[in-house]
């Protein structure tokens, strides 16, 4: 079976009424990476990100990281952007997540500063998620993301004490 042929396939699956087969679908998208990458399979998740199911929505907004950079476009960073307000932590963490997976094409001022208020979220998944993606705005992070990064490095939680201390290692910085 050929790429074109599977991604058709999971396309169809993405369109179900069962929300299993839906999340299936676009965590099989996701896992398949920047090949998966098309405007079809974009706007499938982009769709699937306004589910009524909080779990197709975290997924949803998973599989739009894992598409990596070739995924990058304006309309997927807003989408993201607007799921990191979700009222599901779940659905909140994993789009702060994702655009951490988008890398530096996402790191827009808005990003930036979405990510910079979600260091202080009451969620700790939420934080260390902003941790990871705060980590991978590489040559964009500000004073104000490192800022953010060293306060985050002295969490209460140490998954997220560690997440921001090897983002500041990765962005060069000595705390």
């Amino acid at each position: 079976m050929e790429i074109i042929e599977i991604l058709n396939e999971l396309l169809k699956n993405c369109e179900s009424s069962d929300k299993k087969i839906k999340w299936k679908a676009a965590w099989t998208l996701g896992m398949i990476g920047e090949k998966a990458a098309t405007p079809e399979v974009i706007q499938a998740l982009i769709k699937q990100s306004k589910d009524k199911d909080a779990c197709v929505r975290t997924i949803a907004a998973l599989a739009l990281g894992l598409l990596g950079e070739k995924a990058a476009t304006p309309e997927v960073i807003q989408t993201l952007v607007k799921l990191t307000g979700d009222y599901n932590g779940w659905v909140q963490s994993h789009a702060t997540g994702a655009l951490g997976h988008l890398g530096e094409k996402a790191a827009t001022p808005e990003v930036i500063q979405v990510l910079i208020k979600l260091a202080g979220d009451q969620n700790y998944f939420v934080r260390e998620r902003t941790a990871f993606a705060l980590g991978n705005l590489g040559e964009k992070a500000t004073p104000e993301v490192i800022q953010a990064l060293i306060k985050l490095s002295e969490d209460q939680k140490g998954w997220v004490r560690r997440v921001a201390t090897e983002a500041l290692e990765y962005l060069g910085v000595e705390k």
